[in-house]
């Protein structure tokens, strides 16, 4: 099963703090990009079967919805935001190497 760490800092909403081994390197590049106001930590599915990291991107009132599945998890993060073309973008740009992204 994958590594879970824990996040905090700029951004990262306090109700929960634990993400995915997948997603800690999203989370840290997002919380870098000044056009993001706050980035909620979801829900996390464990014991899913393998399979390659992806990363699911859908727009929503206020941001994107990001549903980041690592090789045995799936978490879902919110991202709050007034440019979700411009930080979609970006985010593919920087993950493309490491994530397949829809």
């Amino acid at each position: 099963m994958g590594r879970m760490g824990h996040i905090g800092g700029r951004g990262v909403s306090k109700q929960h703090s634990t993400v995915i081994e997948a997603a800690q390197d999203v989370v840290k590049y997002l919380q870098k990009n000044s056009e993001i106001s706050k980035i909620a930590l979801g829900r996390i599915d464990v014991h899913l079967p393998s399979t390659e990291w992806r990363i699911k991107m859908t727009e929503i009132r206020g941001g994107l919805k990001l549903q980041i599945r690592g090789t045995n998890s799936i978490q879902q993060i919110m991202v709050y935001t007034t440019d979700c073309v411009g930080v979609g973008a970006k985010l593919r740009a920087e993950f493309s190497n490491k994530f397949i992204i829809s």
